[in-house]
């Protein structure tokens, strides 16, 4: 049986998020004034930025890395099971990262920048030379046993 499932932080996230999407839409066009997204915390959590562990719990991964683990580890999972929950997990995360990045000080901003400029600038093991690695290493791994094609004489 696989183990694979839409995880219930997953789904409520989601919808969370395209309600306010739409309430964001409409406010756009009708001149309303912004909407800020605040996610779902589902009784646990009342969107306060300065509870951070309420926070923690509204984009809590558990769930997910549970499942994954238990894809990766028994023969009960697919790798089906281990991508989507892989996805649902990451996603979460990006979603907690955004939220704690609007809502962080200026100077925990400027630090995050300096961090982030310094692995971008970093040689051989920085990030975009991570990023054109993979892409190197793709090239190779997808050139292995290749040979050309063969036109048959009609």
């Amino acid at each position: 049986m696989p183990l694979g499932v839409l995880i219930d932080r997953y789904k409520a996230q989601l919808e969370r998020l395209k309600d306010t999407a739409a309430a964001a839409d409409l406010a756009a066009r009708t001149a309303a004034g912004r909407i800020w997204h605040v996610p779902e915390g589902a009784g646990i959590w009342a969107g306060d930025p300065l509870d951070i562990a309420g926070a923690a719990i509204a984009f809590n991964r558990g769930a997910a890395a549970d499942l994954y683990y238990d894809a990766m580890t028994t023969d009960k999972g697919s790798v089906g099971d281990a991508m989507a929950l892989k996805i649902q997990s990451d996603y979460l995360a990006a979603q907690e990262r955004a939220w704690r990045m609007r809502h962080q000080s200026t100077v925990r901003a400027a630090m995050h920048a300096a961090a982030r400029r310094l692995g971008h600038s970093t040689t051989t093991t920085g990030a975009l030379d991570r990023v054109t690695q993979y892409i190197s290493d793709l090239l190779v791994a997808g050139a292995a046993g290749w040979t050309p094609p063969t036109v048959e004489a009609v």
